[in-house]
């Protein structure tokens, strides 16, 4: 997509949460005309023997259609935006980590760095950024 894309990470809350963030993204992607990279949802599964939980995620289309999503704005599963377009549209070198409004390591702490590290996503440096409608 020439106009760009939106990646994001649903890694705020429960199920709930990530679909509010979500519906947010699909808008703030319409309003910039870009593609919105389809996240995986977030879930947490408890290993018996082993302390905490384990991170599970789940891909968006296994719970939503794509095709309903595309009658609002473009998108694209994240597996395809890394797999054809990432090594060329957004090279390593060039990955960083937009906040809004805040400071965040998304390199660190769970279930961003995991989420993130699941799809090979390293990032070179962050930036904060405010969005005024």
């Amino acid at each position: 997509d020439e106009n760009g894309y939106v990646l994001f990470c649903p890694c705020s809350g429960r199920l709930g949460n990530q679909v509010e963030l979500s519906l947010g993204a699909f808008s703030f992607c319409k309003r910039l005309n870009r593609t919105c990279i389809l996240p995986h949802w977030v879930g947490y599964q408890r290993t018996p023997g082993k302390a905490g939980q384990q991170v599970v995620l789940t891909p968006f289309t296994d719970w939503f259609e794509e095709a309903a999503m595309q009658e609002y704005v473009r998108t694209i599963p994240m597996e395809q935006f890394m797999d054809r377009f990432a090594p060329d549209r957004w090279p390593p070198e060039e990955r960083t980590f937009n906040c809004v409004y805040r400071a965040c390591e998304p390199n660190k702490g769970s279930p961003t760095k995991d989420y993130f590290k699941f799809f090979g996503i390293e990032f070179s440096g962050t930036a904060v950024s405010t969005y005024e409608q």
